[in-house]
């Protein structure tokens, strides 16, 4: 009788699925923290923009959907 060595082909792709499967949450978890820090910096930066035109013309500047609001009236 010969004694087994070593895993099985099953074996090693029940590992690499597990293994897989956590790697894939770990990615998941990383978009989403960069999607965040990247929206994060965009409504900084419309802010300061924001502040800058109010401080030239003494006015916010209007936004698409407020230009588009008073056009539907």
């Amino acid at each position: 009788m010969r004694s087994a060595k070593g895993f099985s082909l099953i074996e090693l792709l029940v590992a690499v699925a597990i293994i897989s499967s956590i790697a894939i949450q770990y990615y998941r978890g990383y978009i989403e923290n960069a999607s965040s820090a990247v929206l994060s910096q965009n409504i900084d930066t419309m802010r300061v923009f924001q502040e800058d035109l109010k401080l030239r013309t003494g006015a916010y500047g209007e936004g698409p959907m407020t230009s588009m609001a008073a056009t539907r009236h």
